[in-house]
């Protein structure tokens, strides 16, 4: 994975060129999951950047309480700002879920 760079001096302790704006540490974010196989799943999931290393990766601690110590910045957008993934999974469907969008009142949908 590639980051994204600032021309801005980092903060104290960041190497020249790592971007220490992108996501401040509390920033509520959708990330990424790095399951036990080292694959990424394409699902995003809710969570808050907990730090972020010095090689310009992020600490994400999910909302389910799982953690990511080492996630780069392309697989972190700000919450609400994840594409929606359209998977034999349901992903779609889930993610309406998750953002309140479904319809009401239909068989099968929360009321």
């Amino acid at each position: 994975f590639g980051g994204a760079t600032s021309s801005r001096a980092p903060a104290p302790g960041l190497p020249a060129g790592v971007n220490d704006s992108a996501f401040p540490v509390g920033t509520r974010v959708e990330a990424r999951y790095l399951l036990s196989n080292g694959r990424v799943t394409n699902r995003w999931y809710l969570g808050r950047i907990a730090g972020q290393n010095i090689d310009g990766t992020y600490q994400v601690e999910y909302d389910d309480g799982d953690r990511w110590d080492s996630a780069p910045q392309e697989c972190i957008v700000r919450s609400g700002m994840a594409p929606v993934s359209v998977g034999g999974d349901g992903g779609v469907r889930l993610a309406l879920l998750e953002l309140g969008l479904a319809a009401r009142g239909r068989p099968g949908t929360p009321p």
